[in-house]
């Protein structure tokens, strides 16, 4: 929706109260601030996109490099950084032998925190939705299915908005997310079946390609997207995607770290 409005005089008035969100935006701006402080500037802007979705700092030659790798989805927060963050959390609530209802009450306000730290993406409200579900079934002792959790959050974000059906970030998250829940398991199961090894060496090296089956299963199903919004296909995606996406975690934990102590 458009539109224009014209008046003859405009009043800037003081807010006193300001809302939690507006908090919130503070501290991100803050913690993107702290960032330049510890490192140069090409690794804080990358560092801001990665943890607080800030692309404001990254450079066009590293844009246009992550781009042609297939790896741009790395600068920008997704629903990967809400799980490791909570992940990471309740590891450290956990080693803290905090209770395990307080660690998913702390865990859920993370979560919400985070996404409104980030903007409410909707690839962070598709992950914290069903991050979401996910605590509340733990907290009612109820099993967790992902495909029942990936359609209820892909149901509310169409009521909250039914344009997201048309935005490539939902479509590339709710697709890559779909893909992986379809196709990670019986790809994995295949592996397992095929590979004539003694029982310990057989699950050891199917663990170390469960990073390579989940990236190509989740780019199996974004590439029609990828090719009708970018005009543009990357061979060496699915590659590239498995030597980054391990060492994304540390640095999501290590970017908190920084922006905390």
């Amino acid at each position: 929706l458009k539109g224009t409005l014209d008046t003859d005089t405009v009043q800037i008035t003081k807010v006193y109260d300001k809302p939690l969100f507006a908090a919130v935006l503070q501290f991100r701006a803050y913690a993107c601030e702290v960032s330049y402080r510890y490192m140069d500037a090409d690794s804080a802007g990358l560092a801001n996109g990665i943890v607080f979705s800030d692309e404001s700092g990254i450079s066009d030659q590293i844009y246009t490099d992550f781009k042609n790798c297939g790896l741009l989805h790395v600068t920008a927060v997704s629903g990967m950084n809400v799980v490791m963050l909570v992940t990471a959390l309740q590891s450290m609530l956990t080693v803290l032998r905090v209770g395990r209802k307080t660690r998913i009450f702390i865990s859920m306000g993370v979560s919400l925190l985070y996404m409104a730290a980030v903007g409410f993406t909707y690839s962070v409200l598709r992950a914290g939705i069903m991050l979401l579900i996910l605590l509340v079934g733990q907290l009612v002792g109820r099993q967790h299915d992902s495909l029942n959790s990936l359609g209820i959050s892909g149901l509310v974000l169409m009521l909250l908005n039914p344009f997201a059906a048309i935005s490539v970030s939902f479509l590339l998250s709710f697709l890559a997310t779909l893909g992986m829940i379809m196709l990670f398991v019986p790809c994995q199961n295949w592996f397992y079946q095929k590979l004539r090894l003694p029982g310990r060496l057989r699950r050891a090296v199917v663990a170390v390609l469960a990073p390579f089956v989940q990236t190509f299963a989740a780019t199996i199903f974004i590439l029609p997207v990828t090719f009708v919004f970018f005009k543009t296909v990357s061979i060496v995606s699915p590659l590239a995607n498995l030597l980054v996406l391990p060492v994304i975690s540390p640095i999501l934990s290590l970017g908190i770290l920084t922006i905390v102590f």
